[in-house]
């Protein structure tokens, strides 16, 4: 195997741990919470969207049912509509959410937290590699603007371990658990990474940052 696809698996596997660990360990701390606490008033509109089954499975879905999840899960379920202020929220997760949840055979919050989880390895692996690029860029030792060389500090990093290292720092960060909830905010990470990144992109940003309102303009008006 050479150098270049190694380190790619070896993010790869970095990320998918990362996106699989955390969402079993913070399923199991809420679930663990709510226990120890008992049962929760769910905060935020459309409560009445949260999973009410007795089984274990159902109560781990459960507990990621919280504010926004409600609102992106109504806004899969029965779309936008003008009155009710489910125009705030950006339509690429909804859109995302709902194909997987047709590929799920209709299971919307199993197909929230499989986007999320996604999102959230595509996004690690996509700030490793630009780390390694960032840094062997600084290696190969192109001037900056006051013609001097990068600091030999930089230039003596190892790429694959300060890649390693940024990737936990992201992972432990106090709020990174924002990044596994049902949210677009997975998605916006992958957005922003790839603006920085120096692959070619296909994804069209001002379509990610758009609200449905256009979608809702076009549709009053056929």
């Amino acid at each position: 195997m050479t150098a270049a696809p190694a380190r790619r698996g070896h993010a790869v596997r970095l990320a998918l741990g990362l996106a699989i660990g955390f969402r079993v360990l913070l399923t199991a701390v809420g679930m663990l919470s709510v226990a120890t606490a008992g049962p929760l008033h769910v905060r935020g509109q459309w409560a009445e969207l949260v999973l009410t089954g007795r089984s274990w499975f159902d109560r781990a879905l459960a507990v990621w049912q919280r504010w926004d999840a409600l609102w992106y899960q109504r806004i899969v379920q029965q779309g936008y509509r003008a009155d009710d202020g489910s125009t705030a929220f950006f339509p690429l997760y909804p859109l995302g959410v709902r194909t997987v949840a047709w590929l799920l055979g209709g299971r919307v919050v199993i197909a929230e937290l499989l986007l999320s989880s996604a999102a959230f390895a595509v996004a690690m692996v996509l700030l490793h590699r630009l780390v390694r690029i960032e840094l062997e860029r600084a290696r190969l030792g192109p001037p900056t603007k006051g013609g001097r060389k990068a600091a030999a500090s930089v230039v003596a990093l190892e790429p694959g371990a300060v890649a390693d290292t940024c990737v936990w720092a992201i992972a432990l960060f106090p709020v990174a658990f924002f990044f596994h909830a049902p949210n677009r905010g997975p998605c916006r990470l992958v957005s922003n990474l790839r603006r920085r990144h120096p692959w070619p992109n296909p994804l069209h940003i001002r379509f990610v940052r758009s609200g449905p309102r256009c979608w809702l303009r076009a549709r009053r008006s056929t």
